[in-house]
């Protein structure tokens, strides 16, 4: 038997471990029958693999000990592609582009009070794309019997719980005078911070399981790259805008206020 014949018969054993025995005739029976092969190809014999959605064709020629071994499966389902869009789209950009809207336009008192509405549709837009994200995610786990991606799936979670919390957290929202209101601004910023974090750490995650091509994830890069570029010039704008105003009304700006949670206002 050839060298390159020798881990062909290896594969072909290991696929034919998880499949029923064939009949003796297997080349006659079954959904494998029916295949046909480009360039007018044929195997001798075919056994399906029905907990895999495959099956294993094959011809070993005693003679010469050459095997030829083909492995037929349907294209992978798209529930994975729209789990990853989902995610990518809500945790991945939504969510951002409503941290940068709460903690930038803030600061503009013309913008005062769209600028809370605003962050307040991106984020429940995210969380509602989110949960769908998370949904399909859940069930391609379901599908998926045996096949785990412990710390996507972990992570994954993760995000959907703390993601849910803040949502929760608008309906306990102190008024801006109760004493309590700093706790849950500093509870608030944190988790969504960290949210967003896991987040794309998380669709990176995924990307890697898809094995989407490179010029995908060049283009959620390049996203992520825009909404950071965006959040560093208006992060020196804001600043810029409260350093005049605290001139403008005689007040001396400390270094209390630049090392606080969120720009002063």
């Amino acid at each position: 038997m050839g060298a390159g014949a020798v881990p062909a018969l290896v594969l072909a054993l290991l696929l034919l471990a998880v499949a029923p025995p064939p009949p003796a005739h297997a080349a006659s029976v079954g959904r494998c029958a029916g295949e046909s092969f480009s360039a007018n190809r044929a195997y001798a014999s075919c056994s399906d693999l029905p907990r895999l959605g495959a099956s294993v064709h094959w011809t070993y020629d005693r003679a010469s000990g050459d095997l030829s071994v083909a492995f037929v499966a349907a294209p992978a389902a798209p529930g994975g592609w729209i789990h990853g869009v989902l995610n990518a789209v809500s945790w991945g950009v939504l969510l951002p582009m409503g941290a940068i809207v709460a903690r930038y336009l803030k600061t503009f008192r013309s913008a005062d009070p769209a600028w809370f509405y605003l962050h307040v549709a991106c984020q429940l837009a995210g969380y509602g794309v989110g949960v769908s994200g998370w949904a399909t995610g859940m069930n391609l786990g379901r599908e998926s019997e045996g096949v785990t991606y412990a710390d996507h799936r972990d992570i994954g979670i993760a995000v959907f719980a703390l993601g849910t919390l803040q949502v929760l957290a608008l309906f306990l929202r102190p008024k801006k005078e109760h004493k309590y209101r700093a706790y849950w601004n500093a509870y608030h910023h944190s988790v969504g911070y960290a949210v967003i974090v896991l987040g794309v750490v998380n669709i990176f995650k995924g990307m890697g399981i898809l094995g989407v091509e490179q010029r995908w994830r060049t283009a959620y890069i390049a996203a992520v790259c825009v909404l950071a570029i965006a959040a560093a010039a208006l992060e020196a704008v804001t600043w810029g805008v409260v350093v005049r105003r605290r001139k403008a009304e005689g007040k001396t700006f400390s270094s209390s206020a630049a090392s606080n949670g969120h720009l002063p206002h």
